[in-house]
């Protein structure tokens, strides 16, 4: 009788103590979207990081989807690499028994060639080169006219995208001190079927942004609509 009690109480230990290693365990799982449309990022390869030590990797499903377990409690690190898009790093906690949620948002990398600067996080590509000094109609007619990249639809920035180059300048390169045109079309309320243009600038040395008639002689830098 004593041995039979021995054995059921030998085998509820190693059921508990199985229990409490399979407790230890924990997991990580979340999505990966692009930052700008918040559509998941498929075929994303994340690696999963302890220190410096590479554990395993893991590929995003159609949702956007990824999900490491059996994971020991400890600090992690994942890490996601997609091509046009800015590495990226995020630090996850694991428990035992709780699972670690790690959503994840990638943001476009900003691509340079010699001739124009595509700038993914604002949805325009802006010209390196720029078309020199003139007016504002002559900064419109360059603008029209060029054909860099094969593209048709170079155009003058509208205020928003003035800001963003003024705001980053330095990153772009190739700013003068100096005012920069910009513009955009809209229609006529006094004329139906004409359109007017709304006419200002931007000082890239102090950021002043002001109105202005279009007769002054002020530099040039074309941007198109990204598709």
């Amino acid at each position: 009788m004593k041995k039979i009690i021995y054995l059921v109480t030998a085998a509820a230990l190693l059921f508990f103590s199985c229990t409490e290693k399979v407790n230890e365990t924990g997991s990580i799982y979340g999505i990966i979207t692009d930052k700008i449309d918040g559509e998941p990022m498929r075929a994303a390869g994340v690696e999963l990081f302890k220190g410096e030590n590479l554990l395993t990797k893991a590929v995003t499903g159609s949702e956007g989807n990824y999900e490491f377990n059996n994971l020991s409690n400890g600090q992690y690190i994942l890490k996601v690499t997609v091509h046009g898009y800015r590495d990226i790093e995020y630090n996850v906690l694991v428990n035992s028994g709780t699972p670690a949620r790690a959503d994840m948002q990638l943001e476009n990398k900003e691509i340079f060639t010699d001739d124009y600067v595509i700038l993914k996080s604002h949805g325009i590509m802006v010209q390196v080169q720029e078309f020199g000094v003139s007016d504002f109609y002559d900064a419109l007619t360059m603008c029209l006219y060029s054909r860099l990249g094969g593209f048709n639809d170079w155009r003058l920035p509208n205020i928003g995208e003035l800001a963003f180059l003024y705001q980053n300048r330095e990153i772009i390169g190739g700013f003068i001190e100096d005012w920069y045109w910009g513009g955009e079309w809209y229609e006529s309320e006094e004329y139906e079927g004409e359109y007017e243009f709304d006419i200002y600038a931007m000082n890239f040395k102090t950021g002043r942004f002001d109105w202005f008639d279009g007769e002054e002689l002020y530099r040039v830098r074309a941007v198109r609509t990204l598709p």
